[in-house]
């Protein structure tokens, strides 16, 4: 056989090999399979105010770009699921692209709860995910540059999403997804933990973790919050 039949043979059975065992190449790796706990912990724990239950976890920080925080470093290993509520007292001195409060996540955008400002604005957007399915809550000039408050978001068993800012519920969803039982080896405050140039330019304290849905005492109700999936 001449060279030009051999390699004409060889490339016919390279594109065999290719068709029954393909190989595909990504710029990332796949998304890992979620183990979801299909059992969860107990029933359902009622909503209560935040100020008389003790939080899953603490601190009083400060974090920000320069200093984020995974919680599960500083001993927040236990698995959240179902509800969830996250409070901190946030200062924003600059605006950053999509500026991180927090994002806790199985892997970037996948299974994942997580509260920042929207591109390079003072606008807000906090999202559940379950697996790459988002609902969001949409807040426009959330964030008021060099001014501190307190924020709380909340997700109750069913997937309601709240948010609110210094007792004043501002927006809500009822479409939202309740976290599923999953691992979640990113629990970073202050920034994400693969898009690092999302960090928060400001100050982060007084960080507070629920596994339940928690209130805010006298609440108050503003108009403005779009909830969206």
């Amino acid at each position: 056989m001449s060279k030009s039949g051999a390699a004409f043979c060889c490339a016919i059975f390279a594109g065999v090999v290719h068709y029954l065992n393909p190989v595909v190449f990504f710029d990332e790796a796949l998304p890992p399979v979620p183990h979801v706990v299909k059992d969860t912990p107990g029933p359902a724990k009622e909503p209560v105010p935040w100020n008389t239950t003790r939080p899953l976890f603490e601190s009083s920080g400060p974090f920000n770009e320069d200093n984020p925080v995974n919680l599960v470093d500083e001993g927040e290993t236990e698995r959240l699921g179902g509800a969830f509520s996250f409070m901190a007292t946030y200062q924003m001195d600059d605006v950053n692209e999509f500026s991180r409060i927090f994002d806790f996540s199985l892997y970037p955008d996948w299974e994942s709860v997580s509260a920042g400002s929207f591109y390079k604005s003072c606008d807000l957007v906090f999202t559940t995910m379950e697996k790459d399915n988002a609902a969001e809550i949409y807040l426009r000039d959330f964030f008021k540059v060099g001014k501190e408050a307190t924020a709380l978001f909340t997700v109750s068993a069913t997937g309601r999403m709240s948010v609110y800012r210094d007792s004043v519920l501002l927006g809500e969803n009822v479409m939202g997804y309740p976290l599923n039982y999953v691992e979640r080896p990113h629990l970073v405050v202050g920034n994400h933990h693969a898009k690092t140039h999302q960090g928060f330019r400001g100050t982060l304290r007084d960080i507070k973790v629920w596994d339940q849905e928690v209130t805010w005492p006298e609440e108050k109700r503003a108009r403005g919050g779009k909830g969206r999936r």
